[in-house]
């Protein structure tokens, strides 16, 4: 399985300190570590996407599921939030050119990451806002915008930008990396079609979540 590099400073450590203790100690029990191991497998995991060729289709930005969608006049908001075993990259919607990254600071309020099931209310609209975010402004070639925000959360305090301003882009590229997952906001400027509902699972680079006009 492919891991993104950033993860290696987490995966080499964890493979290897179980390995010595097992060695010196002779304790078994130690191999439990392996599931911590596992784990770190799965959130820096690059898995393979294969896109297909469809016209005016945007694609999920993140692995995850949709937990809220907003309908404003010529634009339309979406929240991923990624669970516990998604991956924690993102990809390009659409293709377009960078035109703006934005970087602000801010906390790092607990978001509902472990279960649909689970209600954390008014904190998880408050991480919406207030926590410390990335937003990847993309301008297509109707000269429409479209932006993807990467969203901290409680336990993923930190976030990645692969990209640049001036850089085209392609639909499915890797556009980034929040560690140990959160959410991803994307907002679609201009007319579109709606392919998703709100409580969907969605896969980067896999999932048609729209389609513009």
């Amino acid at each position: 399985m492919k891991v993104v590099k950033e993860g290696l400073w987490v995966l080499i450590p964890a493979t290897i300190i179980p390995i010595i203790l097992i060695w010196l100690t002779l304790a078994p029990w130690w191999a439990l570590m392996f599931i911590f191991t596992a784990l770190m497998i799965f959130f820096f995991r690059d898995p393979a996407r294969v896109l297909p060729s469809i016209p005016n289709a945007v694609f999920a930005p993140a692995d995850g599921r949709i937990i809220e969608i907003l309908h404003e006049p010529n634009e339309l908001t979406l929240f991923v939030e990624l669970g516990l075993i998604n991956s924690h990259l993102q990809r390009a919607p659409i293709g377009g050119t960078v035109t703006k990254i934005t970087r602000t600071t801010g906390k790092h309020r607990i978001l509902n990451f472990f279960s649909p099931k689970i209600n954390f209310g008014n904190q998880t609209n408050k991480a919406k806002i207030d926590n410390a975010q990335n937003e990847i402004e993309i301008e297509l070639e109707n000269s429409k915008k479209m932006r993807l925000t990467q969203i901290v959360g409680m336990f993923a305090r930190r976030l990645k930008s692969y990209v640049k301003v001036g850089q085209k882009i392609d639909a499915g590229e890797k556009v980034g990396l929040i560690y140990f997952g959160s959410m991803v906001k994307l907002q679609i400027q201009g007319q579109f079609e709606l392919n998703v509902q709100k409580g969907a699972k969605v896969k980067a680079a896999k999932t048609i979540i729209a389609y513009v006009k």
